[in-house]
């Protein structure tokens, strides 16, 4: 029998939105998920800047390696093309050399490709300042396009490597104490999880979905081993994920690296990459999206049916907002979303205004010291609705 594909990336499976809008006894809290989120969970995710930077800071010293080369063999006529072969093995240059050993396998593009994409964005310092790369890749195409969407997948699977060797040393003993709930390494994800399994364990309560505008798998991944370790008849993660995805919906709204994997395997969190030709899955960057974006992946509907929306790490961008637009608006929702170290009247009163146009209705924003975990260990934000008593 084939396996069956899950697509995390883009849609919302129509029975699994049909049991959320058709058990109205129920009610729904969405949770919108931001770089912040993901940062407040481990360090080693960069923010929207953070990886801007790096990748800026990686493409010069690529260029800087090709450069010397070249010089150093300038009579060769396929100098760039040998130099592939010369940088593969120099870990100095961080997610470069895993691009060349991509080239390698799948030859999706050529050397002197990414040699120009460096070059292209070493002549760009304005990055290191720039809230995101999105701006820089938005008119990149053909090999540009992939070249930038495999760096970002690159780097973020780096960043999850990074996060599971902070863990524990011993990868069995780090899952077996998250399975168990006894890791602590989670922060505000933790609370949640508990909710979560709560709620699937007993039929009651609050329902949940997530909308995550990062590329990373980390809600998939804590969820999945919670519930494997949680008594509802899951041996295995994957056997747990099969639940997950099917009772609670997690939307990538910018898709996901890896996006589609099969039911019979794992989600490959933080593991080395052996299918590139699947690594930069279904990236996308602000401004992409098409009208049908919204049409396929029912966002809207999900976000309309939504009893609770809570902004977690959140940065609020107008384009992101509009991303995730109630289709039709809900104005018996509650709103609330973390502003941590957003201190300015003014940008503070931005932010109301962009999620009013976007909602319908005012939010209500947390103060500046509220980070993800102050606010999910809030009681206030566990209490039903009026309408669910």
């Amino acid at each position: 029998m084939a396996k069956q594909k899950v697509d995390f990336g883009t849609s919302i499976h129509d029975d699994v939105l049909a049991g959320l809008t058709s058990d109205s006894s129920r009610p729904l809290m969405v949770f919108v998920v931001g770089a912040g989120a993901s940062k407040a969970i481990s360090q080693n995710f960069p923010s929207g800047q953070q990886l801007a930077q790096q990748l800026y800071t990686e493409s010069a010293t690529y260029l800087a390696g090709v450069i010397d080369y070249v010089i150093a063999h300038a009579g060769s006529r396929h100098a760039i093309e040998e130099s592939r072969f010369t940088l593969m093995g120099d870990t100095s240059i961080g997610i470069y050399q895993l691009i060349l050993l991509h080239i390698q396998h799948y030859q999706p593009f050529e050397s002197q490709d990414v040699v120009d994409f460096a070059a292209e964005m070493a002549r760009t310092p304005s990055l290191l300042s720039k809230a995101s790369i999105d701006a820089f890749l938005t008119s990149r195409t053909g090999a540009d396009s992939q070249i930038g969407r495999l760096l970002i997948a690159f780097a973020l699977l780096q960043s999850e490597r990074s996060h599971i060797e902070s863990l524990d040393s011993d990868p069995y003993s780090g899952e077996r104490a998250l399975a168990e709930g006894k890791d602590g390494s989670w922060d505000w994800l933790e609370v949640v999880a508990a909710h979560v399994i709560e709620s699937l364990e007993s039929g009651n309560g609050w329902r949940f979905a997530f909308t995550t505008f990062n590329y990373d798998r980390t809600i998939e991944y804590y969820l999945s081993h919670r519930l494997a370790g949680a008594k509802l008849g899951h041996r295995t993660a994957v056997g747990a994920t099969r639940h997950l995805l099917r009772e609670v919906p997690i939307v990538h709204v910018h898709g996901m690296i890896r996006h589609g994997f099969e039911l019979g395997r794992s989600i490959g969190y933080g593991q080395p990459f052996t299918e590139a030709e699947d690594v930069q899955g279904n990236l996308a960057i602000i401004g992409e999206e098409t009208p049908e974006f919204r049409r396929t992946s029912r966002i809207g509907e999900l976000m309309s049916r939504a009893d609770r929306v809570v902004f977690l790490g959140f940065g609020y961008d107008r384009q992101n907002l509009n991303r995730i637009r109630p289709d039709p608006f809900n104005p018996t929702q509650s709103l609330c979303g973390t502003t941590y170290r957003i201190q300015t009247t003014e940008e503070r009163d931005r932010i109301s205004r962009d999620v009013s146009d976007s909602f319908g209705h005012d939010p209500h924003l947390l103060p500046s010291d509220f980070d993800c975990l102050k606010l999910v260990r809030s009681e206030e934000l566990w209490k039903p609705p009026p309408a669910h008593p």
